[in-house]
Parts: C-alpha cells; structure tokens; sequence
C-alpha cells in the first residue's frame, strides 16, 4: 500500500522497515514553469539548475534524509546499476539506470515521467533503479537482486516498492514493440502482459517487472496502482504530454 502526504507517497512495506524514502508527484515543489510546476527534479526541461537543486532538497527532506550525499546520473534505458562504495563523486555520475550501496549518508535518486521506479531494501543495502521498458525487458530488477547477493543478501531478505508509473490502460504499443519483448523474453511473456484490444496493443508494465522480480525468488513487493498518464494533474507524464513536461524523482536512503 502506498501513503500519500505532503506532495509524496511512501511505501508501507519500505515504511515499517523504517527505510526513508520517498516518491515524488508534480506537487510541493518549487518550480514556477505550467509544464514543470511545481515539483521538477529533471535538468534541461526548462527549469533553471538552481530551482531543480532545490526541488531535489525538498524531495530529500520530505523523504525524511537529511545531511545525505546524493547521487543521480544521466539514465539511458539499460540495465546498468552502479555500486556505490563511498562519498568520492560528484553528481550527476556516469550513466546508468540505478545505484545501490550499504553506506550510510549516501541517498539514491533515478527520475521518471511514465517509467517505472523501482526502490529496494535488504540486509541494510538499498538500491534504486529506473524501469523503462527497455530496462524492465532487459531485466533490470534481476541485476539488482543479483547485485544484492554480492553484499549476502537472499532475494527473499528484499523489500521493493515499485512507484507510480503508465499502466496498461494507457500505454499502447506496437506491433515492433511486442516483437522486441517477445524477442528478449519470450513470447509467452509477452502475451502474459501485453493485451490486444480493437484499438491496439496496451503493455503493462508493472506486472512485468513483478513477474520479473518474483521469478528472482523476491516475496515482499508493494506496487502502486496509480498511473502517470491518468492523473495529469499529479504526475508528469511524457505520453500524455507529448514531452511537454517536468520530471519526477524516488530516493532512498539507509
């Protein structure tokens, strides 16, 4: 189940572990553009890097992470995760679709306007990744329970919370699509979570990435019901939009 106050929602299951986190909406922020108003942590969609340094600051604190390094990067649809070991980086690093760490003092941002965030604890290791459907096909979720089996953590020690994102009542695809999902995952995958209807096909996603994550043998999954492109008015979502549009952001911190 997923709580919603002050312009963010939480997860319940990440919650009673008392894993600060947070997802964000297009609420509570600071941005002042229509498209990008009021919560944008994404650069270059019109807001100057100031107001988005601060629209960040306040996901953070509303998220309850204080004096925390953050850490975020260009993201490019793969399944790239990166470890990160320590404070000895600048921010944005180099790209990639996730990070995870055992440190404390050190918080995790991926941003999102339709793509699925994805957000993990266990065995005091958190990770957060981006799943757009390249990412989700690509197993993305798989990299990151297999990069928590690196620190000794079991798939059934995690936690994941999967945030808002485009479900399949609006997400329509087409045929290519189908064929790349089949193609990497197989075809039985494809017809599991991509419905054909008279106007075309529609994917869902989310149902996607929890087969995903439930065949690495994890249990505890809360995944949002709530979809981007439905809710203009509380989330940015780049379908609905065409582009026109801010940036979210989901954070997690030890």
């Amino acid at each position: 189940m997923f709580i919603y106050e002050n312009g963010i929602f939480k997860s319940s299951l990440l919650m009673e572990k008392n894993i600060k986190h947070g997802f964000s909406t297009r609420r509570g922020g600071v941005s002042r553009l229509p498209y990008t108003s009021s919560m944008n942590v994404g650069f270059g969609r019109g807001d100057e890097d100031d107001v988005v340094l601060k629209n960040i600051k306040i996901l953070e604190e509303l998220s309850g992470i204080n004096n925390s390094k953050i850490v975020y990067a260009p993201q490019i649809h793969s399944r790239i995760i990166r470890k990160i070991e320590n404070e000895d980086f600048t921010s944005p690093v180099d790209e990639c679709d996730g990070f995870i760490t055992n440190k404390k003092g050190i918080s995790l941002l991926i941003r999102m306007a339709d793509c699925v965030p994805v957000l993990f604890y266990g065995g005091n290791v958190v990770c957060a990744v981006h799943a757009g459907w390249r990412g989700t096909v690509l197993g993305i979720c798989e990299e990151a329970v297999k990069l928590f089996s690196e620190y000794g953590v079991n798939p059934q020690e995690i936690t994941v919370a999967i945030g808002h994102c485009i479900h399949s009542c609006c997400f329509e695809v087409k045929e290519d699509f189908v064929e790349s999902v089949s193609k990497e995952r197989g075809a039985n995958f494809a017809l599991r979570h991509i419905k054909k209807s008279e106007n075309g096909f529609y994917a869902d996603l989310v149902s996607m990435n929890e087969e995903i994550l439930k065949n690495s043998g994890v249990i505890n999954i809360d995944s949002s019901s709530h979809c981007t492109a439905c809710n203009p008015d509380l989330f940015h979502s780049h379908r609905k939009t065409g582009g026109l549009r801010g940036t979210m952001g989901a954070v997690i911190s030890l």
